[in-house]
């Protein structure tokens, strides 16, 4: 989730900016095991300072879920809270380099704790299950093995999940899943509301619930995957029923949509990952994506390398905004213990501040740490 974005001058100076994923207790580690209940969780620090203005921020994460199993399922409730950002912060000013900055945030834009899901997972046959509740639609569709969580592989958001795809933040929905089984592949249909808690003014459990108030629609994707011995391969498609503004008319308006596809290849301690992703340019800024990840695990420590690039619509395009690029290089390792871990990381942005909600932020930003 990025705050929007003034817009700046295109002959902007390249920023130095160093930076670290700090301290991180893995989000999976198992906190506790009474009898059927499951308690994982974890906590996740980062800072980053500005060199060219001294200017520096911290954040702080915190998750917690619990799995319940039932004789026909589980219940699921995923409870997370972070600190909040000032609106000048290098986290708003590049949202790209922290994708885990202003996860959770209050109407003001505080910080704050939330029940983020509470869902039950029901079993259909053996292939098949149903999952329904407060859901995170991103989690289940275009999902990859090493591209997908902020708090132990990439940070930058670029690489968290495909810009392209209009995701709702937690909403209420439910999910149909049939696994795959031999060459048959995996099938994923989700139905969902079209805004989710941050998508709300007022960030409020009464506001999620209304879902059919004005201006709110339905999100809907279909997504196949495939299971080919090392690799998978998945694609899919997806539709918003709420009405967008057309980027060039502001007297029309339109649905937005899209495609994506993810390729995904894992061979000993290497793991790659390919995503590309197409919205309705009439409406969505982030038109085209393309971004590339690399992961190679050997002893203690975990590698990561990705470039991106995301393809703004022509319709938005002006002289002062373009495409965006990201490249991201980070090094896990663990400290005396799996249960704490420190991460090294550098990024290049160009054009940072470029998302679906926000507007273009014209400059060059390096970051280090």
């Amino acid at each position: 989730m990025h705050e929007n974005l003034a817009k700046r001058s295109w002959n902007h100076s390249i920023r130095l900016t160093t930076g670290a994923i700090a301290l991180l207790c893995s989000p999976n580690a198992i906190l506790a095991q009474a009898g059927e209940l499951i308690a994982k969780g974890g906590i996740t620090l980062v800072h980053q300072q500005e060199l060219g203005s001294g200017a520096d921020d911290t954040s702080a994460s915190g998750d917690l879920s619990l799995t319940l199993p039932t004789a026909s399922g589980s219940w699921f409730l995923y409870i997370e809270g972070a600190t909040g950002t000032d609106a000048d912060s290098i986290f708003n000013r590049y949202p790209e380099i922290n994708g885990d900055a202003n996860s959770v945030l209050d109407r003001d834009g505080g910080g704050h704790i939330q029940v983020s899901e509470f869902l039950y997972r029901m079993n259909v046959g053996k292939r098949s299950q149903l999952m329904f509740g407060q859901i995170d639609t991103s989690a289940q569709i275009d999902r990859s093995r090493i591209s997908n969580d902020e708090n132990t592989q990439f940070l930058g958001a670029s690489f968290v999940n495909n810009p392209t795809i209009a995701f709702p933040d937690y909403t209420l929905g439910m999910l149909f899943r049939r696994f795959a089984k031999d060459s048959s592949p995996e099938l994923s249909f989700i139905l969902s509301a079209s805004d989710g808690i941050a998508d709300n003014p007022s960030r409020s459990y009464s506001e999620l619930i209304d879902v059919t108030g004005a201006g709110k629609g339905v999100f809907a994707a279909v997504g196949a995957r495939w299971f080919l011995g090392e690799t998978e391969i998945g694609a899919g498609m997806w539709a918003r029923t709420d009405n967008h503004q057309v980027l060039n008319d502001a007297s029309r308006e339109s649905k937005n949509r899209g495609v994506f596809a993810v390729y995904g290849i894992s061979r000993g301690p290497q793991k790659l990952n390919l995503r590309v992703g197409i919205a309705n340019a009439s409406v969505a800024r982030a038109a085209r994506f393309a971004g590339l990840s690399y992961e190679y695990q050997r002893g203690a420590g975990t590698l990561g390398l990705g470039v991106a690039r995301i393809f703004e619509s022509h319709r938005a395009r002006n002289a002062s905004s373009g495409n965006t690029d990201h490249v991201e290089a980070w090094y896990r390792a663990p400290l005396a213990t799996d249960y704490l871990h420190l991460t090294a990381d550098i990024q290049y942005v160009r054009n940072p501040g470029f998302d679906n909600s926000g507007t273009i932020a014209d400059a060059y930003a390096l970051v280090a740490g």
